[in-house]
């Protein structure tokens, strides 16, 4: 069952009383397709939701950083309306978006970041302008520009990330990251060190990290990690 809430919110699927909901944030440019991961979410009992990015097929406005942030902060306000257990996936692109979004933690017990990257720039082994200009101008509307990072060094990007990642570190929720060791798009060994470090300096074993045997591919790196499936196992309401 698939028809749009809003602009930026898509019901990809609702079970019959189902006791939580799913929302999943895809990877730039975003749209859906069914995936392996979303088996596990219906394990969960939930509803599965999408963010349908401005700017992307079917979809008014423009894609740029913040339509981004807006769409992802619209779309988890639209759902703690609803006041059922949230978890949220996130991928790649999305993850970055995500953890820059400015939200009430009301009703978010889980959040899995796969692929995750802190700067377009810092992180992504080719640059993401090129990315962005070999899109169909007929199916998507991009202000590339806005997606060059202003950072004049990582170090500065590394800290502002931080930052926002603070308002995520809550007691409520289970924020896990999952990497890809033969990822080809991004560095994520980096990304993985950086965040190690940070969560070391936490002293907490709250927000694991796992490092998988697949590439930037989300369905590579899920399917190659019982562990993650295990976690969502144990987070059933």
């Amino acid at each position: 069952m698939r028809f749009s809430i809003s602009s930026m919110l898509q019901l990809i699927e609702v079970l019959e009383n189902s006791t939580s909901i799913s929302l999943f944030i895809p990877g730039f440019p975003g749209g859906y397709r069914e995936r392996p991961l979303f088996d596990d979410m219906r394990a969960l009992n939930s509803d599965i939701y999408t963010v349908v990015y401005p700017g992307t097929t079917a979809n008014d406005g423009i894609l740029c950083p913040d339509s981004v942030v807006n769409s992802i902060e619209s779309a988890i306000k639209t759902l703690q309306k609803i006041s059922k257990p949230l978890y949220i996936f996130a991928y790649s692109f999305g993850t970055l978006f995500l953890i820059k979004s400015k939200i009430n933690v009301e009703n978010i017990v889980g959040v899995f970041l796969f692929s995750p990257i802190f700067d377009l720039k810092f992180c992504l082994t080719g640059l993401f302008a090129d990315e962005l200009n070999q899109l169909d101008q007929s199916l998507f509307t991009v202000d590339t520009a806005s997606f060059i990072s202003k950072h004049t060094s990582e170090n500065a990007a590394w800290n502002e990330y931080i930052v926002s990642l603070q308002n995520w570190i809550h007691p409520t929720i289970r924020l896990i990251f999952a990497i890809g060791k033969y990822d080809t798009v991004v560095n994520q060994q980096h990304v993985f060190s950086l965040l190690e470090q940070y969560f070391n300096r936490l002293s907490t074993n709250n927000y694991p990290l796992y490092l998988c045997d697949g590439d930037h591919k989300l369905d590579s790196i899920y399917q190659s990690n019982e562990q993650l499936h295990n976690i969502l196992k144990t987070m059933r309401t």
